[in-house]
C-alpha cells in the first residue's frame, strides 16, 4: 500500500497540532472548561483524520485506539512537571520566589493544583531535589571535561579509546565510578572508589537529570580525598553542560568530572 502510515500521522498530530499546546502548558492549563473542550476538538478532530474514523466515533474509544490522552489532562500534567522542575531549578529559575511553602511565583491557581498533585503523590515541596546555589562551589575546585581528552574522541578504535582512559586514571586520579539510575518506581544513586561508597534511594518524582546532578555532588563530599585529584565519571553530557554554566573562577584541577563517551 502506499500513503503514510497511521502511526506517522499520529505523530504529526502530536508534534505539530497538539504541540503547541503542550509547550505553552503552564498558561494553557488555566484555559477554562470551555476553552479546554474547544482545545479538544482540535485533537479529536486531528485524530480521526489520522485513523480515518468517522466523526460518530466516540472520543474515549478514539483515544484508547490512538494510544493518546485528553488534551486537557496532558496539558495539566504537564503544567505540574514544568513548575515541579521550576522549584528544583532553585535560584537558577525564571520564576524562583523566596516563599516558605513554594520557591516559585504561582498563580492561586497553579499553587493549588500543584500541591493537590504532590499530596497524591504523598510527598511535600521539601521533598524535591534542588540545584545548589552557585556559592554551594566555592570551595571546590574542579575542571570539566566533556569532549577534549583524549579517550573522549568516539571516531577511535575501541581498543585505543580504553587505553587512553585506563592510562588517564592510572597517572591523574583514584578510580572510581558514578551511577544514577530510574524505575517506574523508584530513582537510585551510587558511587565507589577504592576506599569508600555510598547508596541512596530518592522519591522517584525526581528526573534522571536530577539524580545525576545529585550524584556528582554526592560523591565530591563523600569519596573526595584532601589533597588528593579525584575524578567523577557520568554519562550525563547535560548536567556537566549544566555545570559548566558555573562562573569560571569556580573551576579549577582538584576535581574533575569527566563525561566517558
Amino acid at each position: 500500500t502506499y500513503g503514510p502510515r497511521t502511526v506517522d500521522l499520529i505523530n504529526i498530530t502530536n508534534n505539530d497540532i497538539c504541540s503547541l499546546f503542550y509547550y505553552s502548558c503552564s498558561i494553557t492549563n488555566k484555559f477554562s472548561t470551555t476553552q479546554l473542550n474547544a482545545c479538544g476538538t482540535i485533537q479529536t478532530t486531528a485524530l480521526r483524520t489520522a485513523l480515518g474514523l468517522p466523526n460518530w466515533t466516540p472520543n474515549v474509544v478514539l483515544l484508547k485506539i490512538s494510544g493518546q490522552e485528553t488534551l486537557a489532562d496532558k496539558m495539566k500534567r504537564l503544567a505540574v512537571k514544568f513548575f515541579i522542575k521550576q522549584i528544583s531549578n532553585n535560584d537558577y529559575s525564571p520564576i524562583h520566589s523566596c516563599r516558605q511553602n513554594l520557591s516559585i511565583h504561582l498563580t492561586k491557581k497553579d499553587e493549588e493544583s500543584l500541591l493537590a498533585h504532590l499530596t497524591d503523590l504523598n510527598i511535600s515541596p521539601n521533598h524535591i531535589i534542588t540545584l545548589p546555589k552557585a556559592s554551594a562551589f566555592q570551595c571546590e575546585i574542579y575542571d570539566i571535561h566533556t569532549s577534549d581528552l583524549g579517550f573522549q574522541n568516539k571516531a577511535q578504535p575501541t581498543a585505543f579509546i580504553e587505553g587512553l582512559f585506563n592510562d588517564f586514571i592510572s597517572n591523574n586520579f583514584e578510580d572510581y565510578f558514578i551511577i544514577a539510575s530510574k524505575s517506574l518506581v523508584q530513582t537510585s544513586i551510587a558511587g565507589i572508589s577504592n576506599q569508600h561508597s555510598f547508596v541512596f534511594r530518592i522519591h522517584p518524582i525526581n528526573s534522571i537529570f536530577t539524580a545525576e546532578a545529585l550524584a556528582i555532588c554526592q560523591a565530591i563530599d563523600d569519596l573526595s580525598i584532601p589533597e588528593k585529584n579525584l575524578m567523577n565519571l557520568t554519562h550525563s553530557l547535560s548536567v556537566l553542560q549544566v555545570l559548566k554554566t558555573f562562573p569560571s573562577d569556580l573551576r579549577g584541577l582538584s576535581t574533575a568530572c569527566i563525561t566517558k563517551l
